[in-house]
This record gives structure tokens, C-alpha cells and sequence, in this order.
């Protein structure tokens, strides 16, 4: 796995502007590969949050966070943020915290993985399990919605 940082920019908003905070943006074919079971499942139309899709977003976010530190070995914490650049959740990213005075910047970053990377971490999200707990929570849900 490579993480290469593309870009970096001056934090534009003044409440975003702390010393120490960062807003890292990435794009990772784990997040791709998360957003397959997804969109094979259509877990964005579910009308409850799914556990399972919770897990597999934890598992990608994990793997991300562990690239990111390597750019970023100073940072003390480095946390996804589903509003990191903006309130309304249009800007997800990573918050990298470093002990700085200096204020924090945008930055732009490529993971890339090899293909037996990839197939190891597909296999896992696509796996029979992992529809199956699925299937278990929308039939939960469903009974719970009629009674």
C-alpha cells in the first residue's frame, strides 16, 4: 500500500483554521471497495443505519488512516470526520491533529494498493457473511417496522 500526497492548500474557513488540525482528503479504492457491497446491497436506501455497513466503513476507514500515517508520521490522532470540511456533510475527510502552532492546511492524497491488496480486503466485504448479516438486520428492521 502507497499513499501519495497530491495537493495542499491553506484552510480557507476561519473556523476551520486551527493550529495543529488538518483536513486530509482522500481517494482510496478501499472506500471503492466498500462502496461495491453498498451499492450491490442499495445500503443507502435503507431506512435505518446498518451495522453492518457501519463495520465495513470502520474496516476501509482503518486501512486509510493507517496509509495516512505514514504521510503524516507527526500526527497524534487521525480520525475520520463525515463533516470535516464543511457542516452539512458534503466535504468528508480525515481530521490529522499534530501538536502545531501552526494552523492546519487542506491536503489531497492518493492510496494505492496492489491487486492482491484489493482482492484480500474485497473478499472479506463481499463475502457471503457479510450479506447475510445484512439480509438478518433488513428483516429485523422489517419485522420491527410492522409491529
Amino acid at each position: 500500500m502507497k499513499a501519495t500526497l497530491t495537493k495542499t492548500a491553506p484552510v480557507q474557513s476561519s473556523r476551520r483554521q486551527v493550529p495543529g488540525r488538518n483536513i486530509v482528503y482522500i481517494e482510496s479504492p478501499f472506500d471503492t471497495i466498500a462502496d461495491e457491497f453498498a451499492s450491490k446491497h442499495n445500503v443507502w436506501n435503507l431506512p435505518f443505519k446498518s451495522k453492518t455497513w457501519s463495520k465495513i466503513c470502520s474496516e476501509a476507514t482503518k486501512i486509510n488512516a493507517k496509509a495516512l500515517k505514514v504521510i503524516f508520521p507527526e500526527a497524534v490522532s487521525i480520525k475520520f470526520s463525515a463533516k470535516a470540511g464543511c457542516n452539512c456533510g458534503c466535504s468528508q475527510g480525515y481530521i490529522v491533529k499534530t501538536n502545531s502552532t501552526l494552523p492546519g492546511q487542506n491536503h489531497w492524497v492518493t492510496i494505492e494498493a496492489t491487486q492482491v491488496e484489493q482482492d484480500v480486503f474485497r473478499a472479506g466485504i463481499l463475502s457471503l457473511r457479510r450479506a447475510e448479516e445484512l439480509k438478518e438486520e433488513i428483516a429485523a428492521h422489517e419485522l420491527v417496522t410492522v409491529n
